[in-house]
């Protein structure tokens, strides 16, 4: 028995917990008043499970078409280009995620001051898009596409223009390729990015600057999916229009290449907002809390990718509630935080953890992606699973000898049974863990990339209930150990990640508004 539990134990006939929620702003689905599954309607199994039945009610909201605004065919059957799901930021089902979040942790006895609050973001609406190539001989290559947010739009008419090769678009293929005047570019990754693919916008701006009228993208992902990519929403709108398309067709594209494409990427800019949402376990120390998030927004579906995190923040928020009714408040508080706007790189995570005051906050946990991805290789350009776990995942930890051999510990059983390593946190790390790193608060979580991570097919057969077992249990783990840890030792042994901390530059979003702290 820890250290937490042989305490609480032996007071817990003179405790008395009282679940005390705070509203704090919306309640269920303000705009439909839908009623999901309450958490309790899933019994507390095994870790995995428990996690995945909270993932399929997550990915329920994620497919509802009434909560769905981005659906531009009357005919989804024949174009489902044209109607891709996702809790995209600022559309209906962007925010409906977020209200079901706080409608579920509102409802876990011992929960308390759960609350969620919000903050301006821009979001692009499409209206239209769509690329047309004639063929030369009469006819018309028309791919699945989808645009990429914010970097340019045609209005309804479109771009006419000459298909150019410029492979990866790097400056040696943009010389070979000659003039780029009225022309429309087709050009990708040689690697396979699931986030935001370096120097991306530094090559489209440069094709707008030498002339071209719009752009074609594909990055490596299975079989022809289409793989959307990250941009920062503060840049703006920029000026040239991009379509992504899946690599099998990019490489049809390359073979026309000279022929006349009409590209169309109608759409606009909006004002519009995203959301964190918040809930607290009182401990007995409330000057120190743990803190626990996970991203809510996404591209496409997102089961193997968002879907996991979500699921064990709820699993984790139920079963720390529960030992808390059982044994007495933790030693410290913890604080379970759902974070907006991940995919158009709005920090909510940053905004967060301002409000959550850096100075009490002793480690971040991580949910992160990655937690229970398949394996997955190509056979004739068609993805298989390979009936092993991804081996693109990571645990992230900042360099901190201490937590290191604690999150190891945690993680024993993931790390044997799947092969997963460790790597730095923060700016050795693209993932949302280099806002709480570049705090100098110690951070442990997980990272990776799925094969089918911001694919339209990520659904739940991309995901491991077995492998998410491991993944939960580890972070329950975690967290148990820190509630126990020296937190003396732990900032000691933060000395190092806090110097190279010095290195990391954050966009410097304040926190929104102010929030209720036990």
């Amino acid at each position: 028995m820890g250290a937490w539990r042989l305490h609480v134990a032996v007071v817990f006939s003179a405790v008395v917990v009282v679940a005390c929620q705070q509203e704090g702003g919306r309640s269920g689905d303000p705009q439909h008043g839908f009623s999901d599954p309450p958490p309790y309607s899933h019994p507390m199994d095994e870790p995995g499970k428990t996690a995945y039945a909270h993932l399929q009610d997550y990915m329920a909201v994620v497919r509802d078409p009434q909560r769905f605004d981005e659906c531009l065919t009357s005919d989804p059957g024949r174009q489902p280009h044209l109607c891709l799901s996702g809790a995209r930021t600022g559309s209906r089902s962007g925010e409906a995620v977020h209200a079901w979040m706080l409608g579920q942790l509102q409802q876990i006895e011992g929960v308390q001051y759960v609350q969620q609050q919000s903050f301006d973001w821009p979001r692009f609406a499409p209206a239209h898009y769509a690329l047309s190539v004639e063929d030369g001989q009469g006819g018309v290559f028309a791919p699945a596409t989808y645009p990429w947010h914010f970097q340019g739009v045609t209005g309804a008419q479109g771009v006419r223009g000459r298909l150019v090769n410029l492979v990866d678009g790097s400056l040696l293929q943009r010389a070979l390729a000659g003039s780029l005047d009225g022309k429309i570019a087709i050009l990708g990754s040689l690697r396979h990015i699931h986030a935001s693919e370096e120097n991306a916008e530094q090559k489209l701006a440069a094709l707008q600057r030498a002339g071209a009228v719009g752009a074609v993208y594909a990055l490596p992902g299975p079989d022809n999916d289409i793989i959307a990519q990250n941009y920062d929403a503060a840049l703006g709108m920029q000026a040239l229009p991009t379509l992504i398309v899946g690599r099998q067709d990019r490489e049809q594209l390359m073979a026309m290449e000279g022929q006349q494409a009409t590209l169309i990427v109608d759409g606009s800019v909006q004002a519009s907002r995203s959301y964190n949402t918040y809930a607290f376990i009182p401990g007995r120390d409330n000057s120190r809390m743990i803190v626990i998030g996970t991203p809510m927004n996404a591209w496409f579906q997102a089961a193997s990718e968002r879907g996991p995190g979500v699921g064990a923040l709820i699993y984790l928020a139920r079963y720390f509630a529960e030992q808390a009714r059982r044994f007495g408040p933790p030693p410290v508080t913890l604080a379970f935080v759902a974070t907006g706007a991940h995919e158009t790189m709005g920090f909510g995570l940053e905004r967060a953890l301002r409000c959550l005051d850096a100075q009490r906050v002793t480690a971040y946990v991580h949910l992160g992606t990655g937690l229970a991805s398949r394996g997955y290789h190509e056979d004739n350009g068609v993805a298989v699973d390979t009936g092993e776990p991804s081996m693109r995942r990571w645990i992230v930890v900042s360099e901190n000898r201490y937590l290191k051999n604690l999150a190891i510990d945690a993680f024993e059983r993931l790390m044997s049974n799947q092969g997963i390593g460790t790597v730095r946190a923060g700016i050795f790390n693209g993932s949302e863990s280099q806002a709480p790193y570049a705090m100098h608060i110690p951070v442990v979580g997980m990272t990776g990339g799925g094969w089918f991570h911001h694919s339209p097919r990520d659904d739940e057969t991309r995901l491991s209930v077995e492998y998410l077992d491991d993944a939960v249990l580890g972070f329950r783990n975690t967290i148990e150990a820190l509630l126990e840890a020296d937190t003396g030792a732990l900032a000691l042994g933060n000395l190092t990640a806090d110097v190279i901390a010095a290195l990391q530059k954050l966009p410097g979003y304040a926190c929104p508004t102010p929030i209720d702290l036990p």
